[in-house]
C-alpha cells in the first residue's frame, strides 16, 4: 500500500480547498447577478415574498437558515385513508417547522377559518370530493401552504315498500325496492349483494341485522308480531367503510279474532 508523506497530503489538502472557495464564489456571483442574495448581511439570506398587513405582496431578504428550517408544512385528518362519508365531521391538523401566527384554512377555495389555532373542524357540505387548503402566516414576514384532497365515499340506501297489515302467524308479501343504492354516484346492481344488509327491529330504535338478508328485496318469515324492517346499503372505499339507511317499512299484525258468542 503506497503511502504519500505529510507534505504531499497538506499540498493536496491545500489545493482542495482552495477549489472549494473558488467554485463557491462562482455559485455566489452567479445569484448575486439574480438579485436573490443579499451581501450586506454576513449570514447568506434570500429573497421572499409575503402578503403584508395591506394584502399587497411585499418581498423581504430572510436568512438561509430560516427558509431551510421553516420550510415544511403538512395537512393531516382525522378520516381514515382521508376519506369521508356523508354527513362525518371532518377534523384538519397543520403541522409546521416553523413560528406561525395564523392558520388560514379554506374549503374548496372558500375562507372558512383564520386563527392561530392549527386545527379546523367542519363536516363537509352536500355530496362530492373537498380540498382543504391552509395558508400559514410566519413571524418572519413569509407564508407557508399546503393542501389536502380528501373523498367523499357517497352511499344513498334508497328506499322500500311493502308495508302491510296481516294476521297472526302469516307470511307477509317480499319487500320490494322502489330505488336501488346509489354508491358514489351509480345505481348498484340487484345482483350486487354484497352491499345490501336488511334489517328488523321490533320497536324502530333497536336494530338487528338479518342473517344472508343482502339481497335487493327481502321476503320475511311468518310473524306473530308487529315489526319494521329497513334496508342498508354499504360501501368500502380505501378502507373507510360508510352506509346509509332506507325508508322504514311497517307490518302490523293485526289481534287475534275472537269469534263471540251468538244466541
Amino acid at each position: 500500500m503506497m503511502k504519500f508523506p505529510k507534505l504531499q497530503f497538506k499540498f493536496f489538502t491545500t489545493l482542495f480547498f482552495i477549489l472549494f472557495l473558488f467554485s463557491f464564489q462562482l455559485w455566489g456571483r452567479s445569484k448575486l447577478d439574480t438579485g436573490l442574495i443579499n451581501t450586506d448581511k454576513a449570514i447568506p439570506s434570500v429573497l421572499t415574498s409575503y402578503l403584508n398587513s395591506a394584502g399587497a405582496v411585499s418581498n423581504k431578504f430572510v436568512n438561509v437558515s430560516e427558509v431551510l428550517f421553516q420550510s415544511s408544512l403538512t395537512l393531516t385528518s382525522s378520516s381514515s385513508g382521508n376519506v369521508f362519508c356523508i354527513g362525518e365531521t371532518v377534523q384538519i391538523t397543520a403541522t409546521a417547522l416553523a413560528s406561525v401566527t395564523t392558520y388560514n384554512f379554506l374549503v374548496n377555495g372558500e375562507f372558512q377559518q383564520n386563527t392561530a389555532s392549527s386545527t379546523f373542524t367542519f363536516t363537509p357540505v352536500g355530496t362530492g370530493n373537498v380540498t382543504v387548503t391552509v395558508i400559514a402566516s410566519l413571524q418572519i414576514n413569509s407564508t407557508l401552504q399546503d393542501s389536502i384532497f380528501l373523498i367523499q365515499n357517497a352511499v344513498q340506501a334508497g328506499s322500500i315498500a311493502g308495508a302491510a297489515y296481516i294476521c297472526k302467524g302469516t307470511i307477509p308479501n317480499t319487500l320490494t325496492s322502489i330505488s336501488p343504492a346509489i354508491i358514489n354516484g351509480t345505481a348498484v346492481s340487484n345482483t350486487a349483494t354484497t352491499v345490501y344488509q336488511w334489517q328488523s327491529s321490533l320497536d324502530g330504535i333497536t336494530w338487528n341485522d338479518i342473517l344472508n338478508a343482502n339481497s335487493e328485496t327481502y321476503s320475511p318469515q311468518a310473524q306473530n308480531a308487529t315489526i319494521n324492517f329497513r334496508r342498508k346499503a354499504l360501501n368500502l372505499l380505501n378502507s373507510k367503510l360508510c352506509s346509509d339507511v332506507s325508508n322504514i317499512v311497517k307490518i302490523t299484525v293485526l289481534p287475534d279474532l275472537l269469534g263471540g258468542n251468538i244466541d
